[in-house]
């Protein structure tokens, strides 16, 4: 089995940033997805440089920080101070507003292009590249850049997680409509670090396998303390640990 371990949210800030370079330089990570729009990508950008041992995509955003964008149709998802915010909104989206998304979402792959980054791929904050009406944007994104490979939704799960079978039948059908419409190169199976420690034992016949840390952020505080173990050393000896510019 191909394991890319990747670390969410780098740039979030420096504590986050630090956290997932440490893991890089250990070997830890394989992964990571830069936020272009967000207060550390500068640092995040100087530090990524010194650690090449990892396969660097663009966590697009449109839930948290400022636009790098001045696009007045952008403001149905801004916050009286001009940040982005969590938005019930979604599925109300005018041709204004998704054009004004298109050219945010070419604004921050630009950045990290221009920061000397060729991106691997791309994921998003909070995963809203996975909302279907978001599609269209992300092939535009794909062809004008030249990237093909895009994180999938969720698919693996642990047998304690609860899902409605509604939830799961959307994921299906969501995952399904994302190859079909962008056409991307994905893994076999996403999840995150504790449910692959569930159910690793259990999976068989998989080829890749993409694992979401979120190394220095407060609520995830157990992923870099198992990253660090000697159990997920010996585990991790077994398979082979990739990036995303090795998937196939």
């Amino acid at each position: 089995m191909q394991l890319i371990v990747n670390a969410d949210d780098l740039g979030r800030n420096k504590l986050v940033t630090d956290a997932i370079c440490s893991l890089v330089d250990a070997g830890l990570v394989t992964s990571t997805t830069i936020m272009a729009n967000a207060p550390g990508f500068e640092h995040a950008i100087s530090m990524i440089q010194r650690c090449r041992r990892c396969s660097i995509g663009v966590h697009l955003n449109l839930t948290e920080f400022a636009p790098l964008t001045g696009a007045p149709g952008l403001k149905p998802l801004l916050d009286a101070a001009g940040n982005f915010t969590k938005c019930s909104k979604w599925f109300i989206l005018s041709p204004r507003l998704l054009e004004s998304v298109y050219h945010e979402w070419q604004a921050q792959i630009q950045a990290v292009i221009c920061a000397g980054i060729t991106p691997s791929h791309l994921d998003s904050h909070h995963h809203i590249h996975l909302l279907p009406q978001f599609y269209p944007l992300i092939r535009r994104c794909q062809l004008d850049f030249k990237i093909r490979r895009v994180r999938r939704s969720k698919n693996l799960y642990a047998p304690v997680q609860l899902y409605t079978r509604g939830v799961l039948v959307w994921r299906v059908i969501s995952h399904a409509a994302l190859s079909v419409l962008t056409q991307s190169t994905v893994t076999d199976w996403f999840t995150d670090l504790p449910t692959f420690l569930r159910v690793h034992r259990r999976i068989k016949n998989i080829q890749t396998v993409e694992i979401m840390v979120h190394p220095g952020h407060p609520l995830f505080a157990e992923d870099e303390r198992t990253l660090r173990s000697e159990s997920w050393r010996q585990l991790t000896a077994e398979h082979d640990l990739i990036g995303y510019t090795e998937l196939m």
